[in-house]
């Protein structure tokens, strides 16, 4: 992802400011764009999937002789 946002800040975007608005400037600049979209919002359901079904379990410090209400 790094790498894809410095194809765009160093040969995309300049060659836009400097009036390239050929179609494959722009076209690579909205592909790296979307796919860095794509990436982050995988990295976020990848994060909520690893902590949601791989947590510690839940011990709570009850033993079997306890009363849970007092916890």
């Amino acid at each position: 992802m790094l790498a894809r946002a410095s194809i765009n800040k160093w040969r995309l975007v300049p060659a836009i400011e400097r009036g390239d608005l050929r179609g494959a400037v722009t076209v690579s600049l909205r592909k790296t764009l979307i796919s860095e979209y794509i990436l982050t919002i995988l990295m976020f359901i990848f994060t909520a999937v690893l902590t949601t079904f791989t947590s510690p379990p839940a011990d709570f410090g009850i033993d079997e002789g306890d009363d849970p209400d007092v916890f």
